[in-house]
């Protein structure tokens, strides 16, 4: 989670190179991947072939061009984001959805609702970030965190710059939210940009099954219903979603999972699991995701986020 899973933005640019030295001294180190049959894989062999993700083409896979970066700046990474499909009139608004610690600004408190504010400045969501899509690329500024949270979930929604029309119009359709929980043993893709440690940064493809439904502890968080499962991801993969292989819908965010360099289990990038008794352990061989099914609830006919309408099931 947080530091764990989202490649930091360097804090001082002053050429090019030296922006890239010092991005990759804030990176973390990959963590929480996987070979084909499941078995974790140590850290420095991301960049090895044994790793069970793709790395996508546009030409061959535009169907995930959705899928994009949250960053802020010119340079560094960030998290990954997905361009939601709410339905509506062609001038409805444009909305992503990502993990509540992407804001770039600090992370919302254990029992903090951020509602209807502006953003970092200079936060960006850029679509079809394929290795091959060139100037294909396209960037939309953040125009408003509708909401965000760290309590219960790790979920954010932002509104970008644009209409839906707009986004049509180049080809981006959105992928729907999920109105209920996946199920256990439902197959799910994660399409993401993975980078710490990685020589190539963009939209790879992890294929995986929902597992075990379990509460984390993660410093002085909690999450509630948070999913196990075994998808590859690194630093970056922060915000990116899990779609259905069976109904096309986002069922989960990825969040989180356990950093090997982490040595106290409970602490930022080292959650643990909450049993029943109140006793906690420690889970390396799992990633987590969040749930998003209470966001489904919160959109009008017309395309619009409504947090006050007494169908939307988000807390707040």
């Amino acid at each position: 989670m947080k530091r764990g899973f989202f490649f930091l933005q360097a804090e001082l640019i002053v050429l090019l190179t030296s922006a890239l030295v010092s991005l990759q001294s804030n990176a973390h180190s990959p963590q929480s991947i996987f070979d084909k049959d499941g078995n974790r894989l140590p850290d420095d062999q991301a960049n090895s072939s044994r790793v069970a993700w793709e790395l996508l083409s546009f030409d061959r896979s535009p169907e995930w061009g959705s899928m994009g970066l949250l960053s802020q700046g010119s340079f560094g990474g960030g998290c990954s984001a997905t361009y939601i499909d709410v339905g509506g009139a062609d001038d409805a608004p444009v909305y992503v959805v990502s993990n509540g610690h992407c804001l770039m600004d600090g992370f919302p408190q254990p029992g903090e609702f951020l509602v209807d504010r502006a953003p970092a400045r200079g936060l960006s969501f850029t679509a079809r970030f394929y290795e091959d899509a060139g100037n294909r690329k396209i960037k939309y500024l953040v125009e408003r965190i509708e909401y965000a949270t760290m309590t219960g979930t790790d979920l954010a929604l932002m509104r970008l710059r644009g209409k839906r029309v707009d986004l049509r119009s180049v080809g981006l359709n959105g992928f729907p939210i999920a109105s209920d929980a996946p199920i256990y043993g439902e197959k799910v893709a994660n399409v993401g940009i993975p980078q710490s440690g990685l020589w190539s940064r963009y939209l790879r493809k992890s294929e995986c099954q929902i597992l075990e439904v379990v509460d984390l502890l993660e410093g002085d968080w909690r999450f509630g219903g948070s999913m196990r499962n075994k998808c590859s991801v690194v630093g970056g993969s922060s915000g990116s979603s899990l779609v259905s292989l069976v109904t096309g819908k986002i069922v989960a965010l990825i969040n989180t999972g356990v950093d090997d360099r982490v040595r106290t289990p409970c602490q930022e990038n080292h959650p643990c699991e909450i049993e029943k008794t109140g006793k906690t352990s420690s889970h390396p061989e799992f990633n987590y995701a969040q749930r998003v099914q209470e966001l489904a609830t919160c959109f009008d006919g017309q395309g619009a986020f409504r947090l006050n309408d007494p169908q939307c099931h988000l807390v707040h």
